[in-house]
C-alpha cells in the first residue's frame, strides 16, 4: 500500500553527515563547467551551452539533486528530464523571436523595491534574487543569479511601507530567488514584520527547496511557520522523479507541523507534458497530504 521513494545516497568521498546538512549543499553548489564535468560525463551541446554561463544566465545546482539526473552521455542524457532542468544547452546561446526579458510583465507591476502587485489583494514580495539550484526555464532571468542574498535593507523598508499603506493586501507572498536559501533569523525576520501588519491574513512562502536541498526543511524553520501562521508553502515538484524518500520526509514534516503545502509547477516539453506524468505526480504528492495546486503554461 502506498509508494515507495528512493533514497538519494551520498556522493563518494562525502559523508553521510555532510550530505544531510543542507548548508553543505549550498557551500558545495556545482556553478562552472569544471564543477559540472566532475558529476557528468558532458555532451558537446551542454559544453557549448556553458559559454552562456555569465553571459546570459547562471548554473547552479546542489549535489543532492545533480545525484537524480543521469551522470552519463550514454544514457542519452538529452531524454533525461532532471538533467534537461539544471543542465545548459546551446539552444539558450540563439536568440528566438518569442524571447523576451520580462516574460510576466513584472516590471511594470513594480510600484515599490521588490514588491510586484498584479492582483489587488495579493502581492509577490522577492526577498533575494539567489536560488540553490537555477533552473534552465526561469522566467525571472532577469532579476535572480545576481548573488545579492538579502534585500538591501532601504529596498526592505520601502516594500514594508508599501504593504502597510495599502490595507486591501490581505496575502504576501515570500518568493525570490527562493526564501529558503536565507538563514532562519532572515526568514523570521521577515515574518515576523510582515505578521505585524493587520490587514495582512495570508503569507505565503514558495520554494523549490523540498526539491533541490529537501534536508533544508528543519524543525526551526517549520516551528517558524507554525509560529507566524497561518502560512502557506508553495513546493515546486515537477516531475515524479523529484520525490525521493529525502522529499517525502521534508514534506511530512512540513505537513505534520500544521503547514498547508500545495504543489505548483511549469508545463515544460520534454520533462512533464504527458497526462500520465502530470498524474504520477499529482497522486504521489496527495499520497504525502501535498495539493497539487496549480500548473504554469510558459508565457
Amino acid at each position: 500500500m502506498g509508494y515507495s521513494y528512493p533514497y538519494i545516497e551520498p556522493q563518494p568521498n562525502v559523508s553521510a553527515s555532510d550530505w544531510a546538512d543542507w548548508r553543505w549543499q549550498y557551500r558545495n553548489a556545482l556553478k562552472s563547467e569544471a564543477d559540472f564535468a566532475a558529476y557528468f560525463d558532458l555532451t558537446a551541446d551542454e559544453k557549448q551551452g556553458f559559454e552562456g554561463v555569465g553571459k546570459i544566465f547562471q548554473v547552479r545546482t546542489t549535489p543532492y539533486y545533480a545525484a537524480l539526473a543521469k551522470q552519463t552521455s550514454l544514457e542519452e542524457p538529452h531524454l533525461d528530464p532532471i538533467r534537461k532542468t539544471l543542465m545548459p544547452s546551446a539552444a539558450e546561446l540563439k536568440v528566438g523571436h518569442q524571447q523576451m526579458l520580462d516574460p510576466l510583465g513584472e516590471k511594470r507591476n513594480n510600484p515599490a523595491p521588490r514588491i510586484i502587485h498584479r492582483y489587488k489583494d495579493r502581492v509577490l514580495f522577492l526577498v533575494t534574487d539567489f536560488c540553490s539550484v537555477y533552473c534552465r526555464y526561469c522566467t525571472r532571468k532577469h532579476f535572480t543569479a545576481q548573488d545579492q542574498v538579502f534585500i538591501k535593507n532601504d529596498e526592505y523598508e520601502k516594500a514594508l511601507q508599501y504593504i502597510r499603506t495599502n490595507p486591501q493586501i490581505k496575502e504576501v507572498i515570500l518568493s525570490g530567488g527562493d526564501p529558503l536559501t536565507l538563514s532562519n533569523a532572515k526568514i523570521e525576520t521577515v515574518l515576523r514584520d510582515i505578521r505585524s501588519i493587520n490587514h495582512v491574513d495570508i503569507i505565503r512562502v514558495g520554494s523549490r527547496i523540498p526539491v533541490v536541498a529537501p534536508m533544508r526543511i528543519d524543525d526551526e524553520l517549520v516551528g517558524l511557520f507554525k509560529q507566524y501562521g497561518p502560512v502557506f508553502f508553495m513546493s515546486h515538484f515537477g516531475h515524479p522523479r523529484e520525490l525521493t524518500q529525502q522529499a517525502a520526509d521534508s514534506l511530512t514534516k512540513l505537513v505534520d507541523g500544521g503547514v498547508p503545502v500545495f504543489n505548483q509547477f511549469v508545463l515544460l516539453n520534454g520533462i512533464n507534458n504527458h497526462p500520465d506524468i502530470v498524474r504520477a505526480l499529482s497522486r504521489r504528492l496527495l499520497y504525502l497530504r501535498v495539493k497539487p495546486y496549480y500548473m504554469f503554461q510558459c508565457d
